[in-house]
């Protein structure tokens, strides 16, 4: 569903068409977008059609992030010096 810096994630998540309430932990509203409680965090002004529904649709969605291109670039880009 979700890999890279965890200060993105919610904002992310948020772009997808979901809100975390604001009492809601960050940690549980994310486990819960992986089960049937995933509709209550979703914003009414998003088409219902474009917010990712199973794991294939988060795992497509993923795939065309700015996030997951930019760790593409990380992991097949040169090795730093220092890190050989």
């Amino acid at each position: 569903m979700y890999h890279g810096p965890r200060a993105e994630a919610l904002g992310y998540f948020e772009s997808l068409g979901f809100n975390c309430p604001p009492r809601r932990d960050v940690a549980d509203f994310l486990l819960d977008l992986g089960t049937d409680k995933q509709s209550q965090y979703e914003v009414n002004s998003i088409p219902s059609s474009s917010i990712p529904r199973s794991a294939s649709h988060f795992a497509d969605v993923f795939t065309r992030s700015g996030i997951y291109q930019h760790m593409m670039n990380d992991l097949h880009g040169p090795i730093p010096t220092n890190l050989l």
